[in-house]
């Protein structure tokens, strides 16, 4: 994957020029589209010479990749935020809590749903997509299965697939609206419930 050929720095200097050159592409992303974006910009504006950009990033794409893994990561451990509160709900309840905390983490993160919902940008961006639906379907199993009416799985993989669902509903509303609505909340957790009901666990 295009992540893993980010040479990523180990001097101090190296590291804060590193940050500062995502954080920049990051503003950017803010009030630019994708295509507007480009290394001879960051650089511009970071004060990163551009050598040392391609240094870390041979391509916009591996930078790209980089800032879409780190979003991965923040928002798995947004969902995962408080689990604790979980175990007197029902899997509904919780699937909504984790709607309303995803769908928030997106539209409070613009640049997250560029990367993410509005593409992803390249094949290496659609692998991380997958690898964390798993990750993130693997945390929900966890909980589902300590709650105080634990769901009983009959299949490992129909969570993984439940959660593709909801994000394919995500992606659906920031391209038709640019944020995820509440009507489109409402709508993934009618999927989710349908999806549950035609599983028999609920």
């Amino acid at each position: 994957m295009l992540v893993n050929e980010v040479k990523l720095p180990v001097q101090k200097r190296s590291i804060e020029r590193l940050e500062k050159v995502i954080q920049t592409t990051i503003n950017l992303l803010e009030t630019k589209t994708l295509e507007a974006c480009n290394i001879q910009e960051i650089s511009q504006i970071s004060g990163v010479p551009r050598n040392h950009i391609y240094q870390y990033f041979p391509t916009i794409d591996h930078l790209f990749s980089m800032i879409v893994k780190r979003y991965f990561e923040k928002l798995q451990d947004y969902l995962v935020q408080n689990v604790d509160n979980y175990y007197h709900l029902s899997v509904l309840e919780i699937i909504q809590d984790a709607l309303k905390k995803a769908s928030s983490f997106y539209n409070q993160n613009k640049p997250a749903s560029m990367l993410i919902l509005g593409g992803p940008v390249n094949v290496d961006g659609f692998s991380l997509q997958e690898a964390v639906i798993e990750e993130i379907a693997k945390e929900f199993v966890k909980i589902f299965t300590q709650i105080k009416t634990p769901l009983i799985l009959k299949q490992p993989d129909d969570i993984t697939l439940m959660v593709e669902l909801i994000f394919a509903l995500m992606k659906h509303s920031f391209y038709r609206y640019g944020y995820i609505t509440e009507d489109l909340q409402q709508e993934a957790l009618l999927v989710c419930e349908a999806y549950l009901e035609k599983k028999k666990y609920i």
